[in-house]
């Protein structure tokens, strides 16, 4: 299926859902990347994907979800091994009695912790970058591989402020 018979397809899908309310999944759940990490090794991403429910919060159960994006092979989605959840990729979630947003650990870098809200009917994850409260768009990893074993060079994460929207990098190196 190409682009336009596939927007052609959810077009239909979404008409639908509003003249027979079919609403179901399409309006149920709605699931949208918040930022993605990726690696000096190859074009693969791993994604990781805010979900509002129908009254637009934080979906209740498995409000934020990773996965890898294959784009060095097809493109295809992978769940992430249980090694990669415990070690790399894999993230903690913690909500404050009554809050609406919610606090994300990531595996790799749990002393930058992400707030992750719904901002304008979007799910968004902010954090502290280069001193700047900043939307989280790309975590990049630089590995070296002249070794048995990668290491880490450096990791960059990149975003727009919050205030301003102008672009904001950190280089943060271990």
């Amino acid at each position: 299926m190409n682009g336009r018979e596939g927007s052609r397809r959810n077009t239909l899908i979404a008409l639908g859902a509003v003249l027979f309310g079919w609403a179901g999944d399409a309006r149920a759940s709605q699931c949208v990347t918040l930022f993605t990490i990726s690696r000096s090794t190859n074009a693969n991403v791993v994604h990781y994907d805010g979900c509002v429910d129908a009254r637009g919060g934080l979906r209740a159960s498995d409000p934020v979800t990773a996965y890898w994006r294959m784009h060095a092979e097809r493109g295809q989605r992978e769940e992430l091994t249980w090694f990669e959840r415990q070690f790399a990729y894999g993230f903690d979630l913690a909500r404050s009695e009554g809050a609406s947003e919610l606090t994300l650990s990531l595996a790799a870098l749990p002393e930058r912790p992400a707030s992750i809200h719904v901002e304008a009917g979007r799910p968004r994850a902010t954090l502290v970058i280069a001193g700047r409260r900043a939307v989280l768009h790309q975590i990049f990893v630089q590995l070296d591989q002249r070794s048995t074993f990668p290491s880490v060079l450096y990791v960059e994460l990149r975003g727009a402020d919050a205030r301003t929207g102008r672009s904001v990098r950190e280089r943060i190196e271990p």
